[in-house]
């Protein structure tokens, strides 16, 4: 009797994996290896910049402890302020850019347009 109840199970199951690549999974699993490379691409260049980001973080709090007066502290702060700012806002440009092209790169279709 279990053989019979794993058989059904089994057939219940290719059937309904049958159906959903009827349904439309069939063109996502051609995007399988280009949507995963673009995923990697784009975590690559996070952790690049979180690493770039935190270098940044420990230069200026050596810079910030050998501050002799407070006009130097600040001056070091506003520096670190304006180039982190920079830096983020560029970054979410680069991964704003990057996610748009992410699915068409990924179902080889054409470019996406620009904003």
């Amino acid at each position: 009797m279990a053989k019979k109840t794993t058989e059904s199970t089994l057939s219940a199951g290719e059937l309904a994996i049958e159906h959903l690549q009827e349904v439309g999974i069939r063109p996502m699993t051609a995007m399988g290896a280009a949507w995963i490379e673009s995923m990697a691409d784009l975590n690559r260049e996070m952790i690049g910049f979180v690493a770039d980001r935190i270098k940044e973080d420990v230069k200026v709090q050596q810079q910030l402890l050998h501050c002799k007066r407070p006009a130097d502290f600040q001056k070091v702060q506003l520096a670190f302020f304006e180039k982190a700012y920079r830096q983020y806002t560029d970054q979410t440009g680069k991964l704003l850019k990057m996610s748009m092209e992410l699915l068409p790169r990924a179902s080889g279709g054409a470019k996406s347009t620009p904003l």
